[in-house]
């Protein structure tokens, strides 16, 4: 089975119907390698959710991600640049699982607290919380963020995926449930591939 298979059951674990979870505003993203900038040839794709809350003071960021041609290296929310150019590191993924060819994170992050944002995001905006919390909501809003996936193989990232705002048709999981969400598609995505490989094993995180 071709990797870019598991690209509709990504997306449809996601948006599996689980307890409401308290946010405004979602916004999704399709992660590949075409979304890099400059685009690379990976075959990987992935699949991110993110939701704000009512308040706009904390920001849920779930990724789920597949194929890798390399061990996973850092993950993590850049701002503030349109499609086809490359902005900075705004959120890094704290406890991103590394070394993996494939799997899921999921995180909440306080966007009033200095400690959640990039330390040259956060100087580039006043060098404040507020400052770099204002700056990171207006790029959602306006399309300019993404969620990107370096690798070995691709020190720059080797998926990425522009976030856009939209309504779910069912209630957004809290970041906390995607792990058991995830957690059966991935195994039989594990036995596909070494089954289809016939040789060697796939590792399998979440963070």
């Amino acid at each position: 089975m071709k990797i870019r298979a598991f690209a509709p059951m990504l997306l449809a674990t996601m948006l599996l119907a689980v307890p409401q979870a308290q946010a405004a505003t979602v916004f999704g993203s399709t992660l590949s390698g075409a979304n890099e900038a400059p685009p690379n040839a990976s075959v990987a794709i992935g699949t991110g959710l993110m939701t704000l809350s009512d308040a706009q003071d904390v920001l849920g960021i779930s990724a789920v991600f597949l194929g890798l041609s390399g061990g996973t290296t850092i993950g993590g929310l850049y701002c503030c640049a349109p499609a086809g150019m490359n902005g900075g590191l705004a959120v890094n993924f704290s406890g991103f699982a590394t070394g993996v060819s494939f799997g899921g994170y999921a995180n909440s992050f306080n966007l009033l607290s200095s400690s959640s944002y990039a330390p040259s995001f956060l100087a580039a905006h006043g060098g404040t919380a507020s400052g770099a919390r204002n700056a990171l909501i207006a790029g959602l809003l306006a399309g300019q963020s993404y969620i990107n996936i370096a690798t070995t193989a691709y020190t720059n990232g080797e998926i990425r995926g522009q976030n856009s705002q939209f309504t779910p048709v069912s209630p957004v999981p809290e970041p906390s449930q995607w792990a058991m969400l995830l957690g059966g598609l991935f195994a039989t995505a594990s036995i596909a591939r070494v089954r289809r490989r016939g040789r060697g094993t796939v590792r399998q995180v979440f963070a």
